[in-house]
């Protein structure tokens, strides 16, 4: 297994998404009909070493290129702690 960096991430991302203009543009051509389908990526990690009851956090992030869901709302639940952090950032909570 190898690490997977932010960058083959993102270019990856934008490879399915050229991909999936040339399946449109091809569809169109032959005059099928071009389906409005949302990609959809999986990503399964195996952590190796990794104790989840020991260890109980790792920190990693990515940004995607577009919002997925520009209206879908959330709230964040979590300890009082995080709560507030979320408070002061404007985000709805729930305490746990």
């Amino acid at each position: 297994m190898s690490k997977v960096t932010a960058e083959q991430l993102r270019s990856t991302i934008q490879q399915m998404m050229e991909d999936k203009k040339l399946r449109d543009e091809d569809h169109k051509k032959k005059g099928r009909k071009v389906k409005p389908f949302t990609e959809t990526v999986e990503l399964q990690i195996g952590l190796r070493d990794y104790d989840p009851e020991r260890d109980k956090r790792f920190t990693g992030a990515i940004r995607l290129p577009s919002q997925p869901y520009p209206n879908r709302k959330f709230a964040l639940i979590g300890t009082a702690a995080h709560c507030q952090q979320a408070a002061a950032a404007g985000i709805p909570a729930i305490d746990a």
